[in-house]
Formats: C-alpha cells, sequence, structure tokens
C-alpha cells in the first residue's frame, strides 16, 4: 500500500510497466487500492495525474482546464494513453418520461485507454470528440438500456435530447462497467467537447479556450516494458527512476554502452524537478522533444538515448523562457588529450489563443580541458552575441516554431532550423561553405468526412545539418542527432486516421523519402570542395515509397502493435538503377502480467 506523511512519499514499485516522465505537470502515483475493483483492463495501471499547487506547497491540483489537458496530451512521451473527463448533470427525454440522469463528458479516447468493449453498436472514439459541438452522440450504460429502453437492440441510431439538445445514441457501454470511480455509475457518456450544448454558458466564451477554468479530471495508464520505478514526492518536487531491461539494446547501432550482457539494461530517466507557480527547475536525464508531437525537434529531439541535463523554465503558459544545458560525452581523438563537450539551448515562446510561435537559439562548444562558460551557461543571454562580441568558439544555430490549432479545421505547425549563418559583409573562400538547415511542416486532425480525419507533414533537413568543420562539436550525442534521425534527407508522408477496430487506433499512410549519402558523422568537406558539395541530396540519391498500415492495441495482459507495409526501392542501398519492392514490416507483442511490489 501506499505510505503517506505530511510532506513526503516514497512509491517504489517493480512491474512490467514504464514509468512517470516529466511534462507540463507534476505527475504523481494514486494507490491502486480504490482502481482494483474497477471492471478496466489492467487497473493497477491507471494513474491520476496531479499538479503542485503553485500558492500551497504540500497541496495539489486535481482538476485541469482544457488548454492545458490538451498540452499535456500532446507533448506526453511517458504514458499510453491520458484522457479527461468532467460529470455532467442531464435531463433525458425521448422515448419515455423526461428524467434527472448522472452523466460525463469524456474524452475520445476514455473507452480505448480503459480497455473496453461495447456491450451493444459502438463506443465513442477519437474521431467523435475533434471539434467542438461537431458530433452529437452518446453512450447509454447498461444499466440505462435495461432500465428505460429493455435492452431492446435496436436501440442503436435513437434519438434523446439531453437537457433538451439532440443526440443519436451509438452503444451501449458493457454490463459491470460503471466507469472509474467505485461510487459512481454515470447513465450517459457524450463526447467531451459537447460540453458546452448540455451545458450552455451564459456568453458566447468557450470552456475549451480558459486556461483557468478547471473542470477536468485527468487519468493516464502506463506504458508496458520492463521496468524498475522509483517515484519521490514533496511539496513541489518530484524525482523518479526508471530503469528498463531490453536486450535490444545489445544490438541496437545506435547504442553506445556494452553490449555483451545476458541482461542488458540502461536507467533512461532519473530526475528530481520543483515547479512553482512561475517557474520550474529540473536536474537528471528525460526525453525533451521541442517541436510538433508527431515528429523530432530540430534542434531539441528524444531520438537520442537521454542524458543528463539542466534544465529551467519561467514564465507563464502565455509567455515562457525554457533553459537546456548539459555536458556531452568527450571525444577522444587518435592522438592528443580527450576533447570536453558542452551543449547549451534556450527557447522562449509566445501563445495568444490558439496560436503560439516560438524562437531558439543552440551553442555546442568544445575543446581540450574546457568548462562551462558562464556565457553560455546563463539561460537569459544571447549566445550569437556571445560568438561574435566575446570569441566564444563553437557551433551556433538558430530556430523557429509556429504553431496554430483550429477546431473545426485541424492542427498545424511548422519548424526551421539554420547553422552556420553568414551576416558579414565579406567572407574568404574558407567560409562560403553550403547552406546548413532544417525545417518541417505538419498537420493533423484535418476532416476527411464523416468522422473521419486524415494527417500530412514534410520533413527536409540539408546535407551539412548537424555537421561541423570541428568534428568534436557536430550537433550529436553518442554520434546520434540532438535533433532529427538523420541529415540529407527528405520525406513526405500523409494518411488517414482509422476508429475502425476497438481499442485498437489505426493509421494508413503513404511515405515517399530522398536519401542521400550526406551524413553527419562524416568529414566536413574542405574549402576547396564547397564549391562541388552540394547543399541537399549528396551522392547516389536512394528512393524509398512506402504504403502501409500502423497500429497498436491492448487486450488483457497483451499489447500487439505493428507497421506493416510494402516498401518499393529507387537506387536501393545507393547503387544507380538498383531497384527493389518487397514487404517489410514489424510486429511487437509484449506481455504485461499485473504484478508489483510497493512499499
Amino acid at each position: 500500500m501506499l505510505l503517506k506523511s505530511k510532506g513526503f512519499t516514497l512509491v517504489a514499485a517493480l512491474s512490467l510497466a514504464i514509468g512517470i516522465g516529466a511534462n507540463t505537470a507534476i505527475f504523481s502515483l494514486l494507490n491502486a487500492l480504490l482502481l482494483k475493483p474497477l471492471p478496466v483492463q489492467n487497473p493497477d495501471e491507471l494513474v491520476v495525474v496531479n499538479t503542485a499547487s503553485p500558492s500551497t506547497p504540500g497541496q495539489a491540483f486535481s482538476s485541469f482546464s482544457y488548454p492545458v489537458f490538451r498540452e499535456m496530451r500532446e507533448k506526453n512521451s511517458s504514458f499510453a494513453g491520458m484522457f479527461a473527463r468532467a460529470g455532467l448533470q442531464m435531463s433525458l427525454s425521448g422515448s419515455g418520461q423526461s428524467e434527472r440522469v448522472s452523466g460525463e463528458g469524456v474524452s475520445g479516447n476514455f473507452f480505448s485507454v480503459l480497455g473496453v468493449n461495447p456491450e451493444l453498436g459502438r463506443l465513442l472514439t477519437e474521431a467523435d470528440d475533434q471539434t467542438p459541438g461537431a458530433h452529437a452522440v452518446a453512450v447509454i450504460s447498461f444499466n440505462c438500456w435495461q432500465r428505460r429502453f429493455g435492452k431492446d437492440p435496436q436501440v442503436i441510431g435513437q434519438k434523446i435530447r439531453l437537457n433538451d439538445y439532440p443526440f443519436t445514441i451509438i452503444g451501449v457501454s458493457p454490463e459491470g462497467f460503471h466507469g472509474v470511480e467505485v461510487f459512481g455509475a454515470p447513465e450517459v457518456r457524450i463526447p467531451l467537447l459537447m460540453a458546452d450544448q448540455v451545458r450552455p454558458r451564459p456568453d458566447t466564451s468557450s470552456i475549451f479556450e480558459e486556461r483557468g477554468s478547471r473542470w477536468l479530471s485527468v487519468m493516464a495508464r502506463l506504458k508496458p516494458g520492463v521496468s524498475l520505478r522509483m517515484v519521490l514526492a514533496g511539496g513541489p518536487v518530484v524525482g523518479a527512476v526508471r530503469t528498463i531491461l531490453d536486450n535490444r539494446l545489445n544490438v541496437d547501432p545506435e547504442f553506445a554502452g556494452r553490449k555483451d550482457r545476458k541482461v542488458a539494461a540502461r536507467n533512461e530517466d532519473g530526475y528530481v524537478s520543483g515547479q512553482w507557480k512561475y517557474g520550474e527547475l529540473a536536474f537528471g536525464r528525460v526525453g525533451r522533444n521541442w517541436g510538433p508531437p508527431a515528429l523530432y525537434g530540430l534542434m531539441l529531439g528524444n531520438y537520442a538515448y537521454t542524458y543528463d541535463h539542466l534544465y529551467g523554465r519561467i514564465g507563464t503558459d502565455k509567455v515562457n523562457w525554457s533553459s537546456v544545458v548539459t555536458r556531452l560525452e568527450d571525444s577522444v581523438p587518435p592522438a592528443g588529450p580527450s576533447i570536453q563537450r558542452f551543449f547549451s539551448i534556450h527557447r522562449i515562446a509566445i501563445r495568444v489563443k490558439n496560436w503560439e510561435l516560438a524562437g531558439s537559439e543552440s551553442y555546442l562548444y568544445a575543446g581540450p580541458g574546457r568548462s562551462f562558460e558562464p556565457s553560455l551557461v546563463n539561460p537569459l543571454n544571447i549566445y550569437a552575441l556571445s560568438w561574435r562580441n566575446e570569441r566564444q568558439e563553437g557551433n551556433l544555430g538558430l530556430g523557429v516554431e509556429t504553431a496554430l490549432r483550429l477546431d473545426r479545421i485541424g492542427n498545424f505547425s511548422g519548424q526551421l532550423f539554420v547553422d552556420d549563418l553568414q551576416v558579414d559583409k565579406s567572407c574568404d573562400p574558407a567560409c562560403k561553405q553550403p547552406s546548413s538547415y532544417a525545417f518541417s511542416f505538419a498537420a493533423d486532425g484535418l476532416p476527411l468526412g464523416g468522422d473521419q480525419r486524415w494527417f500530412a507533414s514534410y520533413v527536409r533537413v540539408s546535407n551539412l545539418a548537424y555537421r561541423n568543420k570541428n568534428p568534436s562539436e557536430n550537433y550529436t550525442s553518442f554520434a546520434i542527432s540532438l535533433g532529427q534521425s538523420s541529415s540529407d534527407y527528405d520525406e513526405f508522408r500523409a494518411g488517414v486516421d482509422l476508429a475502425l477496430v476497438p481499442r485498437a487506433p489505426l493509421k494508413v499512410y503513404v511515405a515517399h523519402r530522398r536519401q542521400g549519402e550526406g551524413n553527419y558523422n562524416i568529414p566536413y568537406p574542405q574549402p576547396a570542395d564547397y564549391a562541388t558539395t552540394p547543399g541537399m541530396f549528396d551522392g547516389v540519391v536512394m528512393g524509398v515509397t512506402r504504403l502501409a498500415v500502423s497500429g497498436v492495441g491492448r487486450f488483457g495482459d497483451f499489447e500487439l502493435g505493428g507497421d506493416l507495409g510494402f516498401n518499393h526501392n529507387t537506387n536501393d542501398g545507393h547503387q544507380n538503377g538498383v531497384s527493389r519492392t518487397s514487404f517489410e514490416g514489424r510486429v511487437k507483442v509484449a506481455i504485461e502480467p499485473r504484478w508489483s511490489i510497493a512499499f
């Protein structure tokens, strides 16, 4: 059971579940005592999301506004799924006398995250919860179906009125399922984005855009994977440790650790974090991604293995400044002393209603015996000026991001990264290297027809991106990019999100990738070669066109995921004229027994 004291909580668990990471809120575990009786899959994996009170140390908020929930869900990398819900008192009419019933507005993934199957019809999906006021559908409980409709199988498609607003019944939840509260049994559930229709507001403002309106309870399910997890929390401070046991580390060419162990392991997360009203400070290792949720960030992504760093954030949700400072692994040349490497990046972000704009600046510097430079550790300094005025040698990068969320149209985002800017009026041939840059565009939640949504993205990374004349200042950690996974490529991807199989959302997509022979781990070209070095697509360009379907679903103690499709390669292996068409895919089966040790 969970041990408690006034100011300190220690939770340790050994289970087949991935531990909690860091995001915009402090996540804390809830004792599974109240969750175990719930008729859902693996209830001991469920956690309640809380956030520390900014004004009262030791106190936590258990409710969130919709904009905050949306951001947590989009930036989540630690949970298999995260959902929100809100209680709604309703007047149910149509097909009988009017009566007061207990209801819930739930996010579209509510049933899929809980692993619940319908008794009749279908349950709510994410496609039902994309646009405010657009999908007037309802799922009734087994008890309501039995009591009010006499278990009539023709109830699917019937019209009812909730608080005098018309809805269509699409399904019946299974017998015995009452929700996520032991002492509560809502009889009707509707999409969360239909809340304004059954609870009209006195003005024209939307509760889905008000960051100060805390009306949602949020829960999440932990990811699978063998791990040792420990969480410590006290007041506004939380610490977490997550160790993974995975023998794929022994064969992963991008893993720099030892590969001769019978049981391979790595400390994937280990950090301590404190959050206050206008700031956050954290130290340790945890994945961070400054970019669209579906893509790796160009300047700071989570493709590389996690590394220890100092993270700080100051400001509000509308305007904030973030910074990451770390020492990377040493570079060991064939002859001479080891070279110490350091990385600093900061970002200012502004949010105005549903539009976001951010600018980033990074600096990677190295040298034998070099240590942290105060001017490059200072999160509020401008690295470009230190580079120019204080003769701080290093690799400077600049970036800009923007995002726009339109409820009835979709979500749009773009990102640009520029390296090695030439701002001098004159430049000798030694500094006339080709442009080094990367950019990406992404759109998701785009209406296609009915409940279906489509998505699209484009990424382009130049030949010399993440590469530097001084190889110790390459934009890498253990030879893996701190941003995108590779360079000298572009890729277009488009597809459709489908919710046809209960508990197993699918993506059908087509992708086309062009990959040159450029690589950020090969030597930088010599000045004499600048004129003949292409800015994009060096050498023989290999093309890969893929048509595939991907998805993941949970079934009891099992998780089944995969990405299966056909590839057509041109210039296969960067050999002119060689083509190949093949079926390629991967399937992952995870077994997650429900056992744990806690003290």
